[in-house]
């Protein structure tokens, strides 16, 4: 699967692909998590403001498959 950005829509999708079990995932985002994100993109938390989208959707893809998918 193909995700390009992981804000509102994209981590919907990304966390939904996850836990149907996909087994490779590319996405491509060049923002930054912000407090204003919090409200709808359930991909992070706010622990992961100022970091680059793409690192933390990688890292909290854990919590929805455990591992399972390549990103």
């Amino acid at each position: 699967a193909f995700i390009m950005g992981v804000g509102g829509l994209g981590s919907i999708v990304m966390i939904a692909l996850l836990r149907l079990g996909v087994k490779k995932i590319i996405i491509v985002d060049y923002d930054v998590v912000d407090n204003h994100n919090m409200n709808r993109q359930l991909m992070y938390s706010v622990k992961d403001i100022g970091k680059k989208k793409v690192d933390c959707a990688i890292k909290n893809a854990e919590f929805h498959n455990v591992g399972n998918t390549q990103i």
